[in-house]
């Protein structure tokens, strides 16, 4: 957790998140207009509401009580082992990630994190053994000269990556 944020913040941003099809690119376009998750959560639905352009069912979700125990849930797992949580819209985001058709909504980052030395490693989620062993040697290598690796964490390349990373 960034600690210029409060937790209901966060709690918000992952609700937020969570609804089901809201999706990171539902995310980035209710951030965007509502200013934060919070905005989003308590005037999204009123907002919304009679639009006639398929809104209604978002605002219908916005209206039901998030799921704030999982939210909670994942904040705390992720404090506790020292992860940090950076929300589109923040001011801490990477300002370069959000500028992509469908950034991630929240990332998680453990250890120093330097947007501007990071490089993206993805590929198919049915990679052979010659593409997953690759992915995994070339993260490690990348980790180790201090870059980054960030993906979209899919099975496949994008998992060898991050393991590649770790290592």
């Amino acid at each position: 957790m960034d600690a210029g944020k409060s937790t209901e913040h966060f709690i918000a941003a992952l609700s937020l998140r969570a609804l089901p099809g809201v999706g990171d690119r539902g995310y980035k376009l209710l951030i965007d207009a509502f200013g934060s998750p919070g905005r989003a959560l308590t005037d999204g639905a009123r907002v919304l509401s009679g639009r006639g352009d398929g809104c209604e069912n978002l605002a219908r979700l916005l209206r039901k009580n998030p799921d704030r125990a999982g939210a909670l849930k994942i904040l705390e797992d992720s404090e506790k082992v020292g992860c940090r949580i950076l929300c589109y819209g923040d001011p801490d985001y990477p300002e370069p990630l959000s500028h992509i058709h469908d950034p991630p909504a929240q990332l998680y980052v453990l250890g120093k994190f330097a947007p501007l030395s990071s490089v993206a490693i993805v590929g198919s989620r049915k990679a052979t053994t010659f593409a997953r062993r690759t992915a995994r040697m070339m993260a490690r290598e990348l980790a180790a000269a201090n870059l980054a690796v960030v993906s979209g964490f899919a099975h496949g390349v994008d998992t060898e990556a991050h393991r590649g990373a770790l290592e």
